[in-house]
């Protein structure tokens, strides 16, 4: 009963998941197993450059994507399928668009409230490696591709 007991102990702070707080203070875990005045500081890197899935489900080639912050990136949206792209960590605000005149779309972004228009811009966005990856989609309003 020992041998297990301590094999838990061994094995618990794997166990234990936890994200960055968004002020970029190191999360502090107390582990149940271990005496009180024992922790287990959780790190991670907020220099890292995060990913950010981007997917379109619509047949329109013309959506990007646009984010200022940090840095400013510009992406296109691939056609029913998505790709992942690597982005500085930091705030950022996100816009959604098309160049053309196309109907009503809706747009989500993780954490964000979804938007159905021809377009959404997104402000006061966080990214960050320590949150895992983040996304960006569009998707035809009625559910038929155009």
């Amino acid at each position: 009963m020992k041998a297990l007991a301590y094999s838990l102990a061994l094995l618990s702070p794997f166990l234990l998941i936890s994200s960055c707080q968004k002020d970029g203070a190191s999360p502090v875990i107390q582990n149940p197993l271990l005496t009180d005045t024992t922790k287990i500081v959780l790190t991670c890197d907020t220099a890292k450059l995060t990913n950010l899935i981007l997917y379109n489900g619509t047949d329109v080639r013309a959506f990007e994507i646009t984010l200022s912050g940090p840095a400013d990136y510009t992406f296109t949206f691939p056609v029913h399928t998505s790709i992942t792209v690597a982005v500085k960590p930091g705030e950022y605000a996100v816009q959604l668009y098309s160049h053309g005149n196309y109907p009503n779309y809706v747009f989500s972004f993780t954490g964000q409230v979804t938007v159905k228009g021809t377009g959404a811009m997104f402000t006061g966005v966080i990214l960050s490696a320590c949150e895992g990856p983040q996304s960006a989609s569009i998707v035809a309003a009625n559910g038929n591709n155009p």
